[in-house]
């Protein structure tokens, strides 16, 4: 089982659920590729990697219903299953506090923002809000670290996208930045797969020991589109 993995592992659980795929009865061999989102998707859909974690904004229809329903992108070629829904919220030089709270995203794609990998997912996030409003924001400064994009905000440069679990920790002491209060993208960390390949039983497999990991139960027949666990709080 060739597995994509994004973000760090404690967060996409990446432990227990290779563990799961090691004990199981039909005891899987894992290798692991880590990268970003987009590259990751890519490498599914070459055949390079097997199966992989995937970040994108939840769809309004999913986040109106609170709803962990496997859903297609890209015309029905991959599958996804939701694992998590969670924030990522705008931070800001703290001396910037006047100029960005209150304001929309037309009026923070003025500001300069930190550039991160074309492929990774806060590229094609933020490039999915600012491509209808007009010119896309300068970009100033590159890193494809999180915490490393708030160290650069507190340097005062720029703006820049932060998951509300990595914000929490550096939140409860002293900081210098601050939290834009009047946007935030809400998104579904989720497994994906190429959709013709979902029932192959290593696949199958695969999506039944991650959805074992995060508890998420399948839907009964017959009852409405249920969230089994909670969605990420705001910090």
């Amino acid at each position: 089982m060739r597995v994509g993995t994004i973000l760090d592992p404690e967060f996409t659980r990446l432990g227990p659920f290779v563990r799961s795929l090691a004990m199981s009865s039909q005891r899987t061999e894992v290798f692991l590729r880590h990268g970003v989102s987009d590259d990751v998707l890519a490498q599914v859909g070459r055949g390079e990697l097997d199966v992989g974690y995937y970040v994108d904004a939840t769809p309004p229809e999913q986040l109106a219903l609170h709803s962990f329903t496997e859903r297609t992108i890209a015309d029905g070629r991959y599958q996804l299953a939701p694992l998590l829904s969670y924030d990522y919220r705008v931070i800001a030089p703290i001396a910037w506090r006047e100029r960005v709270m209150g304001k929309g995203w037309a009026e923070l794609a003025e500001l300069p923002w930190l550039a991160t990998p074309p492929h990774s997912g806060h590229r094609r996030l933020l490039d999915d809000i600012f491509r209808p409003l007009g010119p896309l924001p300068k970009r100033i400064g590159y890193t494809d670290q999180e915490e490393a994009m708030i160290d650069f905000v507190e340097s005062g440069l720029c703006l820049s996208l932060a998951r509300d679990s990595v914000l929490a920790p550096r939140m409860a002491r002293p900081h210098q930045f601050v939290v834009v209060d009047k946007v935030k993208l809400t998104c579904d960390l989720s497994f994906a797969c190429l959709a013709a390949r979902r029932q192959e039983p290593v696949i199958a497999h695969a999506f039944a020991s991650v959805r074992a990991v995060w508890n998420i139960k399948p839907p009964i027949a017959g009852a409405g589109p249920t969230r089994t666990r909670k969605v990420a709080k705001n910090v």
